[in-house]
Order: C-alpha cells, then structure tokens, then sequence
C-alpha cells in the first residue's frame, strides 16, 4: 500500500509498505478522503512510519498486533 502526505488517494506518495511489511503506528486511526482497498471501499486512515517516513495510509489494509 502507499503511504501517503494526507489521507487523500490524491496525496503525495511517500514511500511503499508491501503485504506483511510492518511499520509503527501511534495508533492515530481518522476519517479522509474515500478510497478502495483490500476489498473494502473506507474513509478511514492510519498514520504510520516506515523508515522514518510518516504517512497516511488506507486503514482497511492495516492489522494491528495483539
């Protein structure tokens, strides 16, 4: 999925997380722009890190740790 500079399908790509990938969230999950993903169509966003690059990214693909 792409991590993007708002939660917006029309933001800026940032960087790329890959399936099983993981990044940290400060568990920060809010509502922007619609989209299509993972099967699911949302308005729902996570903000993560990857490498030192934060983002927002389609939360209905995010699984969060037990």
């Amino acid at each position: 999925m792409i991590i993007r500079d708002r939660p917006s399908t029309s933001g800026t790509a940032l960087a790329q997380l890959n399936k099983d990938q993981t990044a940290s969230s400060p568990c920060q999950v809010f509502y922007g722009g619609p989209y299509t993903a993972c099967g699911i169509t949302s308005t729902r966003w996570v903000k993560i890190t990857k490498n030192g690059v934060t983002g927002d990214v389609a939360g209905t693909c995010v699984l969060q740790p037990a």
